[in-house]
């Protein structure tokens, strides 16, 4: 999109907003038309884009672990 948001964050976004691309847009401080761009993105390529999603996920998970981790290390 070039606003270094993935395709998925895009479309997690529409979801939440029950599908309302305005809001999602809005949100996302992007235009519609690329939200609408992503959207083709994701329904071309649904399974890529779902597998990078689920990697994302995990390695976020386990980099609150680990900040969590040091936190409680600090106390």
């Amino acid at each position: 999109m070039g606003t270094r948001l993935d395709a998925w964050q895009v479309v997690e976004t529409v979801r939440a907003n029950s599908g309302d691309t305005s809001a999602a847009a809005d949100f996302l401080a992007v235009s519609e038309r690329q939200v609408s761009a992503s959207l083709d993105y994701y329904a071309d390529l649904k399974p890529e884009v779902d597998e990078w999603a689920h990697r994302q996920r995990e390695i976020a998970a386990v980099e609150q672990e680990a900040f969590r981790r040091r936190q409680a290390a600090l106390e």
